[in-house]
């Protein structure tokens, strides 16, 4: 069958679908008028791509690259860059909403040492497995819905310092924020999360799950399991309710200036 090219991995498959290959690749080709365009850059300024992750492996760190609005089906990786990738228009939701990244896997992968200077910004991250999946990384993520994953909206697994900032993390199949522990034995190593100003709705498991978050100024209301189930949360100026299990479960919650249905067990 015809190769298909989904992210940065080549997939084929073999006589009668019986099994798939692939393999993994790192280049980019530039287009007149492509829909991405890098716009800060020192030797790539101007450049334009039809695909999100093209700009991304031909990015220096520091570049900045914008998508205008459109459908873009693929998986994106930032490859350990300190880049910015952003809609044309992150402050108008009208542009956010027409932004629109999806895939059949984990669409948005932070995965090689990515600090806060990765950003993603006024994007739709929609469907998929995963909307974003990050692994031992502290990323930005502001002003983006991410929405109808399979699993959960946003995934850290193990250290991190994950910011997520206006952000509406919407009808995911499992949490909406899942803090995984990853380690062995008695070493665990817990994610962080600072959420600012989110809204965390209507995801078929606990809006927020594990690890350390911190929110502020969110709203986590309708999920199908708990508010917000973690050791050590802390929430300010936040509002949980109407969540179909607990809407804090947690024994050593730091609850400042909030408004939760119930209290907080």
């Amino acid at each position: 069958a015809m190769p298909v090219l989904d992210g940065m991995t080549l997939v084929w498959t073999e006589s009668y679908g019986e099994y798939a290959l692939g393999e993994t690749l790192r280049f980019s080709y530039q287009v007149p008028n492509g829909r991405v365009q890098s716009v800060r850059a020192t030797t790539r300024m101007g450049r334009r791509y039809d695909y999100i992750q093209h700009a991304i492996c031909d990015a220096n760190n520091g570049d900045v690259l914008v998508a205008s609005p459109d459908r873009y089906e693929e998986k994106i990786s930032f490859g350990g860059k300190s880049i910015t990738v952003r809609s044309t228009d992150p402050n108008d939701p009208a542009v956010v909403e027409s932004t629109v990244l999806t895939s059949k896997g984990n669409t948005v992968s932070f995965m090689e040492k990515e600090q806060s200077t990765s950003v993603l910004r006024g994007f739709t991250v929609e469907g998929g497995n995963q909307g974003v999946l990050c692994n031992s990384v502290s990323p930005t993520i502001t002003q983006c819905t991410i929405r109808g994953s399979a699993q959960a909206g946003v995934r850290l697994i193990g250290e991190g310092g994950l910011a997520l900032g206006g952000c509406k993390i919407v009808a995911n199949g499992a949490a909406g924020v899942e803090l995984s522990s990853a380690g062995s034995g008695r070493v665990l190593k817990e994610g962080e999360a600072t959420l600012t100003n989110c809204i965390i709705a209507g995801n078929g498991g606990a809006g927020v799950h594990n690890g350390k978050p911190k929110l502020i100024n969110c709203t986590v209301v309708e999920n199908q399991g708990a508010g917000i189930s973690a050791q050590t949360p802390t929430l300010v100026s936040s509002i949980v309710y109407f969540n179909q299990g607990k809407q804090i479960d947690s024994t050593r919650a730091n609850i400042i200036y909030s408004d939760v249905q119930g209290g907080s067990t």
